[in-house]
């Protein structure tokens, strides 16, 4: 928008704080975030990353503190001043010409951190492989030793998610999703997987605590008889000792 000759940008406020303030709240109280909690988030931005994309962009700054929650507790990407715009020579490569892109330590593919070429939207895939690798294990994962995963962190991890992060984490962006919406429809389908084995352990719970409570009621009921066999046994002595 414009006023007069200032130009004012508006945007969307995000009382719920960022994403970096609330992982390193889980971290001080020795705590991890959810399974379910964390593939809403990662689905949340994979939205995000996937309209950005349509648009031939690439964010190039995907990190925790640039992940915003609205009052729904919604996650959306903010902070676009690195983004990567198809079609003629950025701002930045006007100014500095540098020799490789900007971006976080930490939180930046191989591609963007090792070169300047133009990136794909891959590039992102990755970036969001490490938010989520953060979230679930509470480590950075640059910081761990190459291939580990996430279940060699966290026991509760499925195979399927397992899978999903080592996928989006991959060196070579040809096999890594392509982009958000790629991603957001892959962690749809984790999602459901998840639901459908909580269902299940859910089921198979109750099944043993209702074989469990059969198991008792047939244990008591051979108690109750065994019992009243004996107060019969006694009863039919008392009769002969007095006949």
């Amino acid at each position: 928008d414009r006023d007069g000759d200032d130009v004012v940008l508006v945007m969307e406020y995000a009382p719920g704080g960022s994403l970096a303030v609330k992982m390193r709240l889980f971290r001080d109280l020795g705590k991890q975030y959810d399974i379910e909690e964390s593939l809403k988030i990662a689905h949340d931005i994979a939205a995000g990353m996937g309209a950005l994309h349509d648009l031939d962009a690439v964010h190039r700054d995907l990190k925790p503190s640039n992940i915003l929650f609205d009052n729904r507790e919604r996650a959306k990407i903010a902070d676009f001043g690195l983004v990567q715009i198809s079609g003629g020579p950025s701002l930045r490569s006007q100014l500095s010409r540098p020799h490789r892109h900007p971006g976080t330590p930490g939180y930046m593919s191989p591609e963007q951190e090792n070169s300047g070429a133009y990136l794909r939207p891959s590039s992102d895939v990755y970036s969001l492989g490490l938010i989520m690798f953060e979230m679930l294990t509470g480590r950075i994962y640059l910081n761990q030793r190459s291939g580990t995963r996430v279940s060699d962190l966290r026991g509760d991890a499925s195979f399927w998610l397992d899978e999903l992060i080592s996928q989006v984490l991959s060196p070579n962006p040809n096999e890594r999703p392509w982009n958000g919406k790629e991603v957001e429809r892959l962690l749809s389908q984790v999602q459901e997987l998840e639901m459908a084995a909580q269902e299940i352990e859910i089921f198979q719970i109750d099944k043993q605590t209702d074989l469990g409570v059969r198991h008792q009621t047939k244990e008591r009921k051979s108690q109750e008889s065994h019992q009243i066999n004996k107060e019969k046994n006694i009863i039919q002595k008392q009769t002969l000792s007095i006949l």
